[in-house]
């Protein structure tokens, strides 16, 4: 049954032409998901229209068609424009109220847009069979597979419920596609499939300009000739090879990445800052500790964490814990903002810790040059020990391409922490050069008046079980 419905037979009055080669291939999958494309112009917007009209005979169907905005949904070709081209003056009829096509059979396609970090959840209340995104690329992980959360298949619906994305490489979203539909990063010539017990579960069809029937291909190729070598390997021959120009540590590269502190450099002579990134809401706690010595000009970061649910007098603990590990800090330098004032208000009075308010209003300037940091060789990192700090680095985006505000549905805590750390650490670094002085330790200070304050008796007698200076 499902081959009839699916048929695109008797609906070629919705199109202006058959579909080509690639795209027929594509169309004849019925698994739940589906990359389309790769290399620009391979036909991934006609390929989603049709897939979407893949199941307007039946009664009841729902598909929804998505692009990051809804200004990118009105371009001249893109999907709504295009939608306008094939089915103005066919009996199909347009509600521009709820941006949605019906059909005869009741069947209807709607346009949507994942703009803002909630926009996926304008659709919880919504059931589609099939749900198509353009440009998907562009559109984290969370809010892309939420979308397969809205799939639902009614009791005797004759067609599969389907989930089918297209876009090319690059963007915030390479990483979590390229992952999920297993695509080699030199591309692919043959579709490629995901199999249990027989059946294909997911799929990734390829895509080229040459694919394209309805172009003029030698002058679109020439045009990509123009580009750099990155931008051109992925839209040309659609290579998954990632770039770095819209994220936010875009000169953070793995030649920044060391195993371990320099050997040479005896451990007394170290210097250790601590950055803290306060949970707000829904975020983590970040821990940061960067490494310096007044006689070499590199800063390293050389830990990070992350802790869910964790209040002041959790993070205090931790930090005495951080304190005692890594031998004294030379400061601790904690998010002031939202909750942050709360949380370091609270440290200083009931924990006598001589924490200090991060510097975030010129957090821009700080970000470029941390960066210059980074592509100069200043700014180490030991791998082993930061894996929130990388994972967040080699994501973090930008909203827009003004550069000017991180992406708020990307996590930022670890980057944030190491940020504030890396900026007293350097300032700790530079004036001790230029005084030729030996590190101080103000911790010391802070671990006798704890003493002072608490003998081992008295601090037995508040009832608290964890003392972080016992013995």
């Amino acid at each position: 049954m499902a081959d009839a419905q699916l048929s695109l037979d008797n609906l070629v009055r919705y199109m202006p032409h058959l579909p080509y080669p690639r795209q027929r291939q594509a169309l004849r999958y019925y698994c739940k998901e589906l990359l389309y494309g790769g290399a620009a112009r391979g036909g991934k917007s006609d390929y989603l229209l049709m897939a979407a009209l893949q199941g307007v005979r039946v009664p009841g169907y729902a598909a929804l068609l998505l692009r990051k905005t809804y200004q990118d949904l009105s371009l001249p070709g893109a999907l709504l424009d295009r939608s306008h081209q094939w089915w103005t003056g066919t009996d199909a009829h347009w509600d521009g109220d709820h941006k949605t096509w019906l059909f005869p059979t009741g069947a209807r396609i709607a346009f949507g847009y994942l703009d803002g970090p909630t926009d996926h959840l304008r659709y919880q209340g919504a059931d589609f069979q099939y749900v198509g995104i353009d440009e998907a690329s562009q559109l984290h992980e969370k809010q892309a597979l939420y979308l397969l959360s809205r799939l639902t298949l009614p009791n005797g619906f004759p067609i599969p419920c389907r989930y089918r994305l297209a876009t090319n490489p690059g963007g915030i979203g390479h990483e979590w596609i390229k992952k999920r539909f297993q695509v080699p990063t030199e591309g692919s010539s043959v579709a490629i499939e995901q199999r249990k017990a027989g059946d294909v579960l997911r799929a990734f069809v390829p895509a080229l300009a040459r694919d394209n029937l309805a172009i003029d291909v030698e002058d679109y190729l020439s045009n990509l000739r123009l580009l750099d070598p990155i931008t051109r390997a992925q839209l040309e021959e659609g290579k998954w090879i990632a770039d770095n120009s819209g994220l936010v540590y875009y000169c953070y590269a793995p030649a920044c990445n060391v195993d371990r502190l320099p050997a040479h450099i005896p451990v007394a002579e170290w210097c250790y800052v601590l950055g803290v990134d306060f949970a707000a809401t829904i975020d983590k706690t970040a821990f940061a500790v960067t490494a310096y010595t007044p006689y070499e000009p590199e800063v390293f970061l050389d830990w990070t964490e992350e802790h869910t649910g964790m209040s002041p007098s959790d993070a205090a603990r931790r930090i005495n814990e951080l304190t005692e590990q890594f031998g004294g800090f030379q400061a601790v330098v904690g998010d002031s903002g939202g909750m942050g004032a709360a949380y370091i208000l609270e440290m200083q009075k009931h924990w006598a810790l001589p924490i200090v308010a991060a510097e975030k209003q010129h957090k821009l300037a700080f970000i470029r040059l941390f960066n210059g940091e980074l592509a100069n060789g200043r700014f180490k990192v030991v791998a082993p020990h930061c894996e929130t700090w990388t994972k967040q680095a080699t994501n973090l985006m930008w909203a827009d391409g003004k550069q000017e505000k991180e992406n708020q549905s990307q996590p930022n805590d670890s980057t944030d922490a190491g940020l504030y750390s890396w900026r007293e650490c350097r300032h700790y670094a530079t004036a001790q050069r230029e005084e030729d002085k030996q590190p101080v330790n103000p911790f010391a200070a802070h671990k006798q008046a704890l003493m002072d304050r608490h003998n081992k008796d008295e601090w037995n007698k508040t009832g608290t079980e964890w003392n972080p200076w016992a013995g």
